[in-house]
């Protein structure tokens, strides 16, 4: 193990996994594998989502000569952006299994390198590997815009590009071999696997002679809860992984070289793995001159889908046992799992998302998911009231997370955004209930009939285990907003929790205002704890002082989860992951 160094040591350990969606289950058993082992806080993140969450738009040559020829290709190349050019990162690809400390990655010095790469034996016949890297962020001043013109100007040719990294152009290769082990694993002394054959990965075929090793350490995650069943069962139903990876699970079958011979016969008549499928889906059915690169993919992974569950409502269930289940049966299931697959590909019209983060809309709503689980535990099988749905954008992402026992319920005061969750997500999502009520708004519902210091939440007593009100408080003046958070307690069960988001005013964000480094500066004060951007709109802008919101809790019977997550309108810097916009309060109702 690596002791010495010649730098400052960061925490957590940076790792940036080069990945697609349809490969997140290798990713997360990769995390797992890497905080089994790891004596250091570490932080993992798909490439793809730090790209994408940094507004970062990597330009795609014409020339099908240096195209990428996977999306994360070019990718690699934001690293140091990413890292706002400090500091270090690690780079490694999803197939992998990890089996060390990679704090013996983390504490490599560069010793004046611009990156690290593992050491290949020039007897070994195979060339220098790039899948796994150490990048000196604060040397490697890389603009992937600029680079990916570069080639596309002939500076490179894409072998150099990509396969020899030749942007960097002081390449240490000091990583030991072992942390990267193609294809094979020697206990004791590898430090990672890497099952770089596409055709044999492990969640993809039954036929990978490791395969034992990845499935082990799957169901280790799934027993200790790091990955969930229904997460499993999801990506099959999307078509990501072989169907017999269910039926090993149900039956504890860690070598999948040991299932029966019908369950691995199925995987051959009813799965295509989603590289393959792409690629048949594209090349015969769609015409590239008319189509975008994105669509062709969205095209060929919904027919893909459809011919699996079209051929799964023919055939018996083998995937949970053998013995042939009634015709209606299977269909009805099939039917199931097709409106599944619709409703995770669901997305409301512009014309609605407008308000509710136009094209980031889905991943808004999955980064809050993400948050609800962090800051609020919030379990699969739990009852959740979303106050001020909209047009289902937390409704969306909760459904792929919702196991078959949690419960979804929505209401807005908005016709149209009822209407929509009404007629598509209803119907695909028989846990999910929308409402509408008539809520007096002067900002968003100024003809509504009632009044919102008047309003009861149409539920009863003790019904949830969590609600939460995104964007709402921000809108609501005193006396209505403590009508609201009185009902949230009403309907909360003893020990729920609630999340709720606020412009919260302290002294520090008073200085930050006063500085200009506020997105807002409530120059109005209609009652000294309550603060507005617009005179002629109060409803528009709302901010309160925390003082008095921490009163509101514990009168109310709540005790506020600390810290409470600034987040970043105020324009003061924070440590808390994830960060949103609003300031995030987490509260739980007494037993």
């Amino acid at each position: 193990m690596v002791e010495k160094k010649d730098f400052a040591v960061e925490i957590p350990i940076q790792i940036f996994v080069g990945t697609q969606e349809e490969q997140m289950l290798a990713v997360k058993v990769l995390e797992y594998s890497i905080r089994k082992y790891t004596s250091m806080p570490v932080e993992v993140t798909p490439l793809f989502a730090a790209v994408r969450k940094a507004g970062i738009h990597i330009p795609e040559p014409q020339d099908p000569k240096i195209k990428p020829r996977t999306p994360f290709s070019f990718q690699r190349f934001a690293i140091p952006a990413l890292k706002n050019y400090r500091g270090r990162a690690i780079y490694l690809d999803s197939d992998m299994q990890v089996f060390r400390d990679i704090k013996e990655l983390w504490l490599l010095p560069f010793n004046g390198a611009d990156l690290l790469s593992v050491y290949e034996p020039e007897n070994s016949g195979r060339p220098p590997q790039f899948s796994v890297m150490v990048i000196n962020c604060e040397q490697l001043k890389w603009d992937v815009v600029d680079l990916v013109r570069d080639l596309e100007r002939g500076k490179w040719t894409y072998k150099q590009f990509v396969l020899e990294m030749a942007p960097a152009t002081k390449i240490a290769p000091v990583i030991p071999t072992e942390w990267n082990d193609l294809e094979r694993y020697t206990e004791g002394k590898t430090a990672l696997t890497h099952y770089t054959d596409m055709a044999s990965q492990p969640w993809l075929t039954t036929e990978n002679p490791l395969g034992w090793l990845w499935c082990q350490e799957l169901f280790n995650a799934i027993k200790e809860g790091f990955i969930s069943e229904q997460f499993l069962r999801e990506e099959f139903i999307r078509g990501w992984i072989r169907p017999s990876l269910i039926y090993q699970l149900e039956h504890e079958i860690i070598d999948p070289r040991e299932l029966p011979p019908a369950i691995i016969t199925q995987d051959s008549l009813e799965f295509i793995p989603p590289h393959l499928c792409k690629k048949k889906m594209i090349k015969k059915n769609v015409k590239e001159d008319t189509k975008s690169p994105n669509f062709l993919e969205l095209l060929a992974r919904k027919v893909y889908g459809l011919a699996q569950y079209i051929w799964r409502a023919s055939r018996p269930n083998i995937v949970k046992n053998q013995d042939k289940e009634p015709l209606t049966e299977q269909i009805n299931k099939s039917l199931t799992l097709n409106k599944l697959q619709e409703l995770y590909t669901l997305e409301p019209p512009l014309n609605l998302t407008k308000g509710h983060g136009g094209k980031q809309f889905s991943d808004i709503g999955h980064r809050w998911v993400e948050t609800f689980k962090l800051f609020a535990d919030l379990k699969q099988d739990e009852n959740v009231l979303d106050v001020g749905c909209g047009p289902g954008r937390m409704a969306l992402a909760l459904a792929r997370y919702l196991n078959a026992k949690g419960r979804y319920e929505g209401f807005d005061i908005k016709p149209d955004d009822i209407a929509w969750c009404q007629q598509e997500i209803e119907p695909r999502w028989s846990q999910s209930r929308f409402q509408l009520v008539n809520i007096k708004n002067d900002h968003y519902n100024p003809i509504g009939k009632i009044y919102a210091d008047e309003f009861k939440f149409p539920y009863k007593d003790c019904t949830f285990d969590f609600v939460f009100l995104t964007s709402v408080f921000t809108h609501l003046l005193p006396k209505d907003l403590s009508n609201y958070l009185q009902e949230v307690v009403r309907v909360l069960k003893p020990g729920g929790r609630c999340l709720i988001t606020y412009f919260l005013i302290n002294e520090a964000v008073s200085e930050s205002i006063k500085a200009g480094n506020a997105r807002f500066d409530f120059p109005n004060s209609p009652q000294t704890h309550c603060y507005i951007q617009k005179p002629d709109d109060p409803e528009d802008t709302v901010g309160y002082d925390e003082e008095f919101i921490r009163n509101q809790y514990s009168q109310m019977g709540f005790k506020i989860q600390e810290p409470i997550y600034f987040g970043s309108w105020s324009g003061i810097q924070t440590a808390s992951k994830p960060r949103h916009g609003q300031d995030v309060v987490v509260a739980v109702k007494a037993k």
